[in-house]
């Protein structure tokens, strides 16, 4: 057998398990998620903290008193806490933030028992580090508790952009939604199977952190594949062509080009001038922008990458000079991605085409043409909900 027809045969086998679990996705509804239909995926405050506290909190509409705290206390081995007496608050005002930058701001979450011990989290979806703000906090906890303990919650348990600000190793613990997190909602669920609406609601939550941190194909799935290629000697060598670093190169290069000339052709379309500078990186997308004609501070739309996480969102941007005074108006009109942001970041690409980097479903819209739709349809909300607005 040739090595042409040892991929082929690959492909072909990889190609029917990944049909077979889609159909497994269909019919027991894996794709459909309450916080996505609700776009709640990535609000800090409303979603992913309100949820965490109201399960940790023993007086918690889910009834279960004080079961999920002890499991998380459990998980994290803290010992000094009574979880029967534990009181739980979001955005708990510490004071305003001294000239110093060393006291005061907003606790994402926060649980206090009745010793004056306390469970200190800070959480992190998107939004970038505030200055000194685990410092902040820290002081808090040494100020006001008698022995606390302070986490630094992230989608992957990244320190890339954290402050530490003379903060030891041993001051707090970094954890991450993709692990810590989602083992303790597994027990959290394990302890619900008694109490089906809680733990469906609970399996939402699970499924939408798997979403948020690029865990959907199914790992059955891809041990599956992974004895394919393993036991048999044939496909070893034909998966190591395929890996091939100028093999995958040239298809990302091939499809990269599609697109351009796909928002060219769009450019020409919506009456918008395309950027001939946009950036394209040789291992993935980095930024694609539209020039608003007749802009009198340089207004421009584009979709580009967070480096990051591996993400594509919709932004709307302009020169330094006009960026503060139009950041608000034009978040108010179209709906920003957080709160904080140095540029104009809105609208994150739907979760399930979102991560570009590792995914094969956006590299196969541009190949269908459905990339180029989608864009589209975006980039006239954008435009219509800036109608009227001094560009």
């Amino acid at each position: 057998m040739d090595e042409i027809t040892k991929i082929e045969n690959l492909l072909i086998q990889i190609g029917a398990i990944n049909k077979s679990y889609e159909k497994i996705a269909k019919l027991t509804g894996e794709n459909f998620n309450i916080f996505e239909v609700l776009g709640l995926t990535t609000n800090e405050v409303r979603t992913h903290s309100a949820f965490i506290a109201e399960l940790l909190n023993p007086k918690g509409s889910h009834d279960q008193n004080e079961v999920f705290l002890k499991l998380f206390c459990e998980q994290f081995k803290i010992i000094d806490f009574d979880v029967e007496t534990a009181l739980v608050e979001i955005e708990k005002h510490t004071g305003f933030i001294n000239e110093e930058y060393t006291e005061g701001g907003n606790i994402d979450i926060i649980a206090s028992d009745a010793n004056n011990n306390a469970i200190i989290i800070e959480n992190k979806i998107y939004a970038p580090d505030q200055k000194n703000q685990l410092l902040r906090y820290f002081n808090y906890g040494k100020k006001n508790c008698k022995s606390f303990k302070m986490f630094y919650l992230t989608l992957f348990n990244d320190e890339t952009n954290l402050g530490k600000n003379g903060l030891e190793e041993n001051d707090y613990t970094s954890i991450s939604y993709s692990h810590e997190i989602l083992t303790w909602l597994e027990a959290c669920r394990e302890k619900s199977t008694n109490h089906p609406i809680l733990r469906e609601t609970i399996t939402q939550y699970i499924n939408l952190i798997k979403i948020l941190t690029n865990q959907t194909t199914n790992t059955i799935m891809k041990e599956e594949i992974l004895a394919k290629i393993k036991n048999n000697s044939e496909y070893i060598k034909a998966y190591f062509e395929l890996t091939r670093s100028d093999i995958r190169d040239g298809v990302n290069n091939h499809l990269v080009g599609e697109l351009k000339k796909q928002m060219e052709e769009l450019a020409v379309e919506l009456k918008i001038d395309f950027a001939d500078d946009s950036l394209l990186s040789k291992n993935g997308l980095g930024y694609f922008t539209f020039k608003i004609r007749n802009s009198t501070k340089g207004f421009y739309l584009g979709f580009g990458s967070c480096a990051a996480y591996h993400n594509f969102f919709f932004l709307v941007d302009c020169n330094d000079e006009y960026r503060e005074n139009s950041k608000k108006e034009v978040c108010e009109r179209i709906g920003n991605r957080g709160k904080d942001f140095d540029e104009i970041w809105i609208q994150m690409f739907d979760n399930d085409i979102r991560y570009w980097h590792n995914s094969y479903k956006p590299w196969h819209m541009i190949q269908n043409g459905e990339m180029k739709d989608y864009v589209r349809t975006k980039l006239k909300h954008i435009i219509s909900s800036l109608d009227g607005f001094d560009l």
